[in-house]
């Protein structure tokens, strides 16, 4: 049968086994006498206090009824970081399985190894740490028969924080662990938070800086890249520009404008993520995006906004809105892509020919009356024609 122990005001008393419950009740009756007259005392020390202050939450895992009782007793009244605790009591392994799943933040679990099985205390070590996957909350064993697990053999093979056996853990012991048990909390719970806000600063910075474009320079992230960093790849560059946007704009506000563009936009851009290409650059109303490798995936993304064009134009029709065209065009050839500006201000961008030639080549579909163009070069970058349509348009330049 198990043992326990009082732990108050540095002495460690040994209570009573289970098969003694009727002296271990007297026992407890005269320690409260003599510790604790005040009954009132007492209940607010154990009772929830009713304010909404944030508090620490620990969790006694222990089958023995007193140990909660007394460790309650002992730190009622505890503060760190002007914050008390909230004591949640498992009187077993699947007790506390159920709390941790129902309570969340909880920062410490003083938990006992032997309860309704021999090792019940290593296997909820067990599930916390690799089947919940929480590495925050903080775990202190406290334990009345090391010989059941032996701390070296426990520290080594399980995920604890802390070992104490109950004989010897006085209250300032017992006090000095919680505070330390509870700075390590904080601190966890404070780079999980800076981790946090990195990550969103990465997945923001993203969006300034296409993450392919990073990639392409050989980097792993934005912080790595320097001015003047850049490569030469085989590209296909597109452009996209929205038919009589002067006309259309004159009409809105400055918000209704960036509202209509946005919102065309949102329509359009998914076809060039989906086929592994990026936007490189807005320009007002155009779009300047880069893909890599042959040209069927700059090709298939075009045919796809175009598509998606005519399900944008169907909602502004049935809002009684004139609908909106645009023209498309595609070069290919080698590019240079890197990194201009200044050190205090830098700018991601692909420079060559072939993008000028792209840019004026978009203007042409104006006066042929297409809305898709692209050079002989890309047209010989496509691996698979029998995809595709084509016709010759008449200028030299240009197949459509």
């Amino acid at each position: 049968m198990k043992s326990a122990s009082i732990l108050f005001n540095n002495y460690s008393v040994k209570m009573p086994t289970r098969k003694h419950r009727n002296e271990v009740a007297l026992f407890m009756t005269k320690v409260n006498d003599l510790l604790f007259p005040d009954k009132d005392e007492e209940e607010n020390a154990t009772s929830p206090v009713k304010d909404k202050k944030e508090k620490w939450k620990i969790l006694i895992v222990d089958d023995e009824a007193d140990i909660h009782r007394i460790t309650k007793l002992a730190f009622g009244n505890f503060e760190f970081e002007n914050k008390s605790i909230e004591f949640l009591s498992a009187y077993s392994g699947k007790e506390a399985k159920k709390l941790m799943e129902e309570n969340k933040g909880i920062a410490l679990v003083l938990l006992d190894v032997v309860m309704e099985e021999e090792d019940a205390g290593l296997k909820f070590v067990k599930y916390l740490r690799e089947e919940a996957k929480n590495g925050l909350t903080r775990i202190i064993i406290r334990t009345g028969q090391p010989g059941q697990a032996p701390e070296k053999k426990v520290i080594i093979e399980y995920d604890i924080n802390d070992y104490k056996e109950k004989t010897e853990l006085t209250e300032n012991k017992f006090y000095t662990a919680l505070v330390m048990a509870l700075r390590s909390f904080r601190d966890l719970l404070e780079i999980e938070k800076s981790k946090a806000d990195l990550y969103q600063l990465m997945q923001a910075s993203d969006r300034f800086v296409p993450h392919a474009f990073i990639n392409i320079l050989h980097k792993e992230n934005i912080t790595q890249i320097n001015l003047g960093d850049h490569v030469e790849e085989d590209t296909t560059v597109l452009f996209l520009d929205i038919r009589s946007f002067t006309r259309i704009s004159e009409n809105l506000t400055p918000l209704e404008n960036f509202a209509f563009i946005n919102s065309l936009f949102s329509y359009l851009e998914p076809a060039i993520i989906q086929q592994g290409g990026f936007i490189d650059k807005y320009i007002g109303d155009s779009v300047m995006a880069l893909f890599f490798g042959t040209s069927d995936k700059a090709v298939s993304a075009s045919i796809t906004m175009l598509k998606n064009l005519k399900n944008f134009n169907q909602e502004r029709k049935q809002a009684g809105k004139i609908p909106v065209d645009i023209g498309i065009s595609l070069n290919s050839g080698v590019v240079a892509l890197g990194t201009i500006g200044f050190n205090d201000r830098m700018d991601c961008t692909a420079i060559s020919d072939v993008v000028n030639t792209a840019a004026k080549l978009e203007k042409m579909n104006k006066i042929l009356g297409t809305q898709l163009l692209i050079t002989e070069a890309t047209l010989d970058r496509i691996e698979n024609k029998k995809n595709f349509h084509f016709r010759r348009c008449p200028i030299s330049t240009a197949a459509v």
